[in-house]
């Protein structure tokens, strides 16, 4: 202050010394660089690292408890003093935009693809409301090119997935719910071919399965849902760490499944829901004659259920009520002549008291085996190891999961 004053007095002696001489015009003053002052009941703390740089710089102020929390700008430095992290707390939650900046050498996730396919350093960027994700998280590249984008909602992934190629061209695309995967998902090659498409509904893949004989002939086909696929992990924004997935009990087959013999006829007809059938099934004998057919309810056989001669002469015919014969059950032979009736309470009876003979009751046998077009634990398996290897880094799966 004093030689601003000392500026002024000469200047005007000079005016009073020659009032006619032009007076040489002074060089603006440069700006004042300030630290923001902290708001009213706020502090600032500074941490330093071992040469006295700052390492962090954070606004606290007591909360009603009367403790201190971050409350206004944070910020930390490396060792170089670059900017490692930025953002805004408000009474110790984390809000609006942080931005947290990476070499490359930080995290495991930045190692892997497609995060090692980049050139780094790297920005994680992403919105905070009231201490949780509420927005995109974002992952730039060294040339601040996308490579991955995340949306949630209250903390949660909802909707838009996506990761891309270091060319520009999307690699994977995901939708989500609620931490869970819905609708469709695509998969692209570096080209910008698509590779595959999935569909999913609450976390479940649903997939039209088609199975073949050793032949290349379809052997069976039909929609099976996929065992759900949960959360096990949280996202984690502060150590670039994505969420963990497992998946959740078995898969099902659901809606009309069809199976064939390997001349391509029918050999079984009927609907599933979650696994279970339900209403008409029909069976075929190889030749095409109708081998058997009988009503299912949630699972159980009931009504009348009949079975048929591969000559077209009825075979056998009966009732089951909630799963068990009831009533009166007959067997003719190929020519049409009665066999035998059976009581079906008399003939469980006589089985039970070891006089009766197990087959006196028919049974669908191999024509009416359901197994037969249940997926085969190699496809499971096969499902498993695809999930961890195309999700192993946008949606990595726990190692829970045993193949």
């Amino acid at each position: 202050m004093t030689y601003r004053w000392t500026v002024v007095i000469l200047g005007l002696s000079c005016v009073l010394a020659s009032a006619e001489e032009p007076l040489e015009e002074l060089p603006a003053p440069r700006p004042l660089t300030k630290h923001a002052a902290p708001e009213s009941g706020q502090e600032i703390v500074r941490e330093r690292h071992a040469d006295g740089r700052i390492a962090v710089e954070r606004h606290v102020s007591l909360d009603s408890s009367q403790n201190y929390v971050n409350h206004g700008p944070y910020l930390e430095f490396d060792e170089s003093g670059a900017k490692r992290k930025s953002g805004q707390y408000q009474m110790g939650r984390p809000v609006g935009l942080w931005t947290v900046w990476y070499q490359g050498h930080e995290t495991q996730t930045l190692q892997e693809p497609p995060y090692a396919m980049f050139k780094p350093p790297f920005i994680s960027q992403a919105t905070f409301r009231d201490g949780e994700l509420d927005g995109a998280w974002t992952i730039f590249d060294g040339q601040q090119q996308k490579v991955s984008e995340i949306s949630f909602a209250k903390g949660r992934r909802s909707g838009p997935a996506v990761w891309w190629y270091p060319n520009g061209g999307k690699m994977r695309e995901l939708a989500f719910v609620e931490d869970r995967l819905q609708g469709a998902a695509t998969f692209y090659r570096p080209n910008g071919q698509v590779a595959r498409r999935e569909t999913y509904e609450g976390g479940h893949r649903i997939q039209h399965v088609v199975q073949k004989h050793p032949s290349g002939a379809k052997m069976s086909e039909g929609v099976y849902r996929h065992p759900r696929i949960d959360m096990a992990e949280r996202d984690n924004f502060w150590d670039l760490q994505f969420a963990m997935f497992e998946q959740q009990g078995e898969g099902t087959k659901e809606g009309e499944w069809v199976r064939y013999y390997p001349n391509g006829q029918k050999q079984m007809v009927g609907v599933f829901q979650r696994d279970k059938p339900i209403g008409q099934f029909t069976w075929w004998y190889e030749s095409g004659q109708r081998a058997l057919t009988g009503v299912y309810e949630e699972g159980d056989k009931v009504g009348q259920w009949t079975w048929w001669h591969d000559n077209g002469m009825k075979r056998s015919q009966g009732n089951y009520r909630e799963g068990n014969p009831a009533g009166l059950w007959a067997s003719w032979d190929e020519q049409g002549t009665l066999i035998h009736e059976i009581n079906s309470l008399q003939s469980s009876e006589a089985i039970a008291s070891g006089q009766g003979q197990r087959d006196e009751l028919p049974s669908p046998g191999a024509t009416g085996d359901l197994e037969t077009i249940d997926p085969p634990s190699d496809f499971v398996r096969r499902d498993r190891d695809e999930l961890h290897r195309h999700f192993s880094s946008p949606l990595p799966v726990s190692n829970r999961i045993t193949p």
